[in-house]
């Protein structure tokens, strides 16, 4: 009876066993488990990564956008100075033509300079050299030019003033209006109406006054550069 016992209780224990099915099912549970938790993990992974992207890719077109504004200062920084170089130069340039006009015995007065000729001539020749000059025979607009001209000269000097487009009415060289007179008395006169044609007119030494006189007449000129 005893014998029989044992094998029983053995057979009770062997049949106590979970089955196989059960066992596998379990583990295979399990894999979908740490499958599942791994998925998980990849995806976050993923979607730290593209967050990360983004940034990165918002600071790399911040900083492209900034090169880029950094750039056009630089170029902008290069035509300045471009321009400073070019005034530079012009101011050097009329800097240079400056002393070279007092050297030749240019005076200044307000914003104009003047120069009076060393040799005498007729209207005409007096005009083409102040052009040459790159100026014009004298224009008087004021009574301080006037007074400022008239002292220039202790002898008769042309000055820009005409009436060879039309008798009788006289205007300035450089098309500027006759706004101011400094006519001595009774002229001008034209000669008196004789023969010779007197349309040109030149400042007195004597009397600080205008007169007119034949274009041919053999006299001093003042010519006149503006600096504006």
């Amino acid at each position: 009876m005893d014998d029989v016992y044992v094998t029983m209780e053995c057979v009770k224990s062997i049949d106590s066993r979970p089955p196989s099915s059960q066992t596998s099912a379990g583990r295979f549970h399990g894999a979908l488990l740490i499958l599942g938790l791994l998925n998980v993990l990849l995806l976050s992974g993923l979607i730290g990564l593209g967050v990360c992207f983004v940034e990165v890719s918002s600071i790399t077109a911040n900083l492209t956008e900034r090169l880029q504004d950094s750039n056009k200062q630089v170029f902008s920084l290069d035509e300045d100075r471009e321009r400073l170089r070019a005034n530079l130069s012009e101011v050097t340039e009329e800097r240079n033509k400056l002393r070279r006009l007092f050297t030749q015995r240019w005076t200044m007065f307000n914003n104009s300079l003047y120069f009076l000729s060393n040799e005498p001539g007729s209207w005409t020749k007096g005009r083409d050299d102040c052009i040459k000059r790159e100026a014009h025979l004298v224009v008087i607009d004021s009574d301080k030019e006037q007074r400022f001209v008239s002292g220039l000269t202790k002898e008769a000097a042309w000055i820009g003033l005409t009436d060879r487009d039309r008798e009788g009415t006289w205007g300035w060289i450089s098309g500027a209006p006759l706004t101011v007179r400094y006519w001595h008395k009774n002229q001008p006169d034209d000669g008196g109406k004789g023969l010779i044609k007197e349309d040109c007119a030149h400042i007195s030494a004597v009397t600080a006054e205008w007169n007119d006189l034949t274009c041919e007449r053999s006299l001093l000129w003042i010519c006149e550069k503006r600096l504006d």
